[in-house]
């Protein structure tokens, strides 16, 4: 689902809120959801709170959200 939900993240720059609290996202789905925030200027609420993502893909989204 991460590949899919970063392709209309990053094609859809009116959605100003993403909540994907306990969705079991993971380091893979956050590299492809990285990519597409880097891309997306629109979103400013971003909740992934309680899934099974690891350092690596904290790591991804945060450098994707600071730029």
């Amino acid at each position: 689902a991460g590949p899919a939900l970063a392709q209309l993240v990053e094609q859809n720059e009116h959605i100003s809120k993403l909540h994907l609290a306990n969705n079991e996202l993971c380091d893979r789905g956050c590299t492809a959801l990285a990519q597409s925030l880097a891309q997306n200027a629109g979103l400013t609420d971003l909740d992934i709170a309680y899934n099974k993502i690891d350092n690596d893909g904290l790591l991804q989204l945060a450098s994707a959200v600071s730029k």
